[in-house]
């Protein structure tokens, strides 16, 4: 992404179609769903995230994992608060992981 206009854009259209994809992935018979997507798990600090796993946690009736959650168990699970992470993004992006990762009670260095 070019700007971080588009980059926005292209979040806001991945939300309009990710139900689509879940229906596909959805014909495997699957159990459980992890959803390894970052910055749209990481939009709107914890409440964002919570908000996202609920939305496809409804609408499939399965459990959801997703990339700022396990961010979250990984942290707790080995005891740091300090982790690296290197993206393609463009700055909007990465503004809004490091300031929720505060949220989540971690640091992000992006």
């Amino acid at each position: 992404m070019s700007s971080n206009e588009k980059m926005v854009n292209f979040l806001k259209q991945i939300d309009d179609e990710i139900l689509f994809a879940i229906d596909r992935v959805m014909t495997a018979g699957i159990d459980y769903l992890i959803v390894a997507m970052s910055a749209e798990t990481f939009w709107e600090g914890i409440e964002g995230n919570r908000a996202f796993v609920r939305r496809l946690e409804d609408y499939t009736d399965l459990k959801v994992a997703s990339a700022a959650s396990a961010c979250q168990a990984a942290l707790e699970a080995f005891k740091v608060n300090k982790i690296g992470v290197i993206t393609p993004y463009q700055p909007v992006v990465n503004e809004t992981v490091a300031a929720s990762s505060v949220i989540l009670g971690s640091r992000l260095s992006v």
